[in-house]
């Protein structure tokens, strides 16, 4: 294949010689959708291609209605000729296309006088409705100058952020940036930011499922999300399979358990209207209120109440501990406990452990202590060791709410705190205990770090540090305490509380040391 000129006279460029095969598609009505994709994205994003392909199907129209026979390869050639001399005192494109040396004769030649003046008048109308079209392509890709033109009218949002993210089947594109028509999007894994063009803000927490129908309505289908609503977009609705909520200004959460039928919506800042599908009966939610909405049951229930969706973990990952002793809280004297500064309900977050730290509202804090048997190795000597925690899916507050998080892993050095029992245990009583995520340096020593990326909700989180290996080797008494706490704290006292499995927790992985010996 030849090179072809830019039509502004620049050097040959091998990008034209596709621009012109599509134009030819485009033509003779051949345009697979991946060739009218590919020619959209070229026309939309490069003024030299929009004025391009506007004259050549302006030539090729011209050609036809002064019923010249012509191919699109002969238009092609006479069109390249015609602007590639366009910068020199040469003959303009109506010259090249009406001199003739440079066109064949018809079979009817055309009479002098009207005929020409046909001819004439055709080319002027031509290139008159060109330039027009130009025009009015050149304004609208100011604006909008990555975007199928064809499309802008039907674009409701934009994917602004994704973080960590998978993505299942859908029907929609799930790139950073992509604009988002009417249609369908599921999130696997991870955490992702849609921006709909009626200024609201909806963050996505994986497992999630969400149907975008314009602007200012969508259904979520399965999942959690998190929307910020502004003023301008009060009226803003979102569809669930039991129940149908209008925002009137404000921020609120929304999570839905398809498999069981229920929704349970939590409103941060500002009313939000909530109306059951099967009773049609309408509540309005305001600040700090929180309800659970399934076919037989519509209650506004404590914003702290535990919910219960369910958390399935994957099988433990293999790596080169694979040969080593295991030790977990399920082993001889493991026992957990979450210490909370309030005594939390009982039978709450029995069956997994939940870590957080919150500045903006101390209450809510949380850490997890661990105790571990170490009679399995017991006189050995140690070489490597390493703790796991499997994280799994959290059922209190929201992703979009905290960062990155860092996490610190302390053990208890003085032995004599060993003996705590779970059912006598708070947070006035629990071992090296101190305020906020902070534990007592006198008591204890820090063993190591891990972070969860925001979003993430599933995993391993691992330690391996000679400070661990010493801190098993120093044990006397067979009992080793560990505290997780986690260092960062929240945006908004609604924050995500991390999450991770127990001895109680159903298919899970519980705390686990892996270690090897001499």
């Amino acid at each position: 294949m030849s090179q072809h000129i830019r039509p502004d006279g620049e050097h040959p460029d091998p990008v034209w010689d596709e621009a012109y095969e599509l134009f030819d598609k485009s033509i003779e009505g051949t345009l697979t959708e991946v060739d009218a994709a590919q020619l959209n994205e070229l026309v939309a994003g490069d003024q030299a291609f929009r004025q391009g392909y506007l004259r050549y199907i302006s030539t090729h129209a011209a050609l036809h209605r002064t019923a010249i026979p012509v191919s699109t390869a002969f238009n092609r050639d006479l069109l390249e000729n015609a602007e590639a001399s366009s910068t020199q005192d040469t003959p303009s494109i109506q010259d090249a296309l009406f001199t003739q040396d440079t066109v064949p004769r018809t079979a009817d030649p055309v009479s002098p006088g009207t005929g020409q003046h046909a001819v004439w008048q055709t080319w002027l109308l031509a290139v008159m409705a060109a330039g027009i079209a130009i025009l009015v392509i050149d304004w609208f890709a100011q604006s909008t100058p990555n975007e199928p033109l064809a499309k802008q009218a039907d674009i409701v949002a934009t994917l602004v952020t994704s973080k960590g993210c998978s993505w299942g089947e859908s029907s929609l594109p799930t790139s950073q940036g992509s604009k988002l028509t009417r249609g369908r999007i599921n999130l696997l894994t991870g955490l992702a930011t849609i921006q709909f063009a009626s200024g609201v803000s909806m963050s996505l927490e994986a497992p999630a499922d969400v149907e975008l129908i314009d602007s200012m309505n969508c259904v979520l289908h399965d999942g959690r999300m998190y929307a910020t609503v502004p003023n301008a977009a009060q009226g803003f609705r979102v569809d669930t399979n039991t129940a149908v909520l209008v925002d009137h200004g404000t921020s609120f959460g929304v999570a839905v358990d398809k498999a069981v039928g229920m929704t349970d919506v939590q409103v941060f800042e500002g009313i939000v209207d909530v109306q059951q599908r099967t009773t049609q009966k309408k509540q309005r939610m305001l600040t700090g209120e929180r309800t659970i909405v399934e076919n037989g049951r519509f209650d506004i229930i404590d914003f702290d109440s535990d919910d219960v969706f369910n958390s399935i973990n994957d099988e433990a990952e293999k790596d080169d501990f694979q040969d080593a002793i295991t030790i977990t809280t399920r082993n001889g004297q493991g026992r957990e406990k979450n210490v909370l500064p309030f005594e939390p309900r009982a039978g709450a977050f029995k069956n997994r452990l939940i870590v957080k730290t919150s500045t903006m509202h101390p209450k809510y804090n949380s850490k997890s202590y661990i105790g571990l048997d170490l009679a399995a190795i017991q006189g050995k000597s140690i070489r490597r060791v390493s703790f796991q925690l499997s994280i799994i899916p959290s059922t209190r507050g929201y992703a979009s709410l905290v960062p990155d998080a860092t996490f610190a892993v302390y053990g208890v050095t003085d032995q004599s705190l060993d003996d705590w029992q779970p059912e006598s245990m708070n947070w006035e009583n629990a071992p090296a205990n101190g305020a906020l995520s902070s534990i007592d340096p006198a008591k204890s020593i820090l063993l190591g770090r891990f972070e969860i990326p925001q979003g993430q909700d599933s995993g391993y989180a691992t330690i391996e540090s000679p400070q661990l290996v010493q801190f098993l080797t120093d044990d006397t008494n067979g009992i080793a305490t560990l505290i997780v706490v986690r260092e960062t704290s929240e945006t908004n006292v609604r924050g995500l509380a991390h999450m991770f499995a127990s001895s109680a927790t159903r298919n899970g992985v519980a705390p686990t040391l892996r270690v090897i010996t001499e």
